[in-house]
């Protein structure tokens, strides 16, 4: 896997804010904060709803 770049490296973020709180294609209603604060998402959460995860924003094209 390439080098962890964080949300705004992902192909999965969607540059949409839902009260203030940016989102993604894992989290639509929010990026929990533990995430936004640079916990890789490698691995889906716990109480997460899908198995999204940080893919690098390059493998999209």
């Amino acid at each position: 896997m390439a080098e962890y770049a964080g949300c705004r490296g992902c192909r999965h973020y969607l540059r949409v804010y839902v009260n203030g709180i940016p989102t993604c294609r894992a989290f639509p209603e929010g990026i929990p904060p533990i995430i936004i604060v640079g916990k890789e998402h490698t691995k889906p959460l716990p109480d997460q709803d899908n198995t999204i995860v940080y893919e690098p924003a390059e493998a999209a094209k």
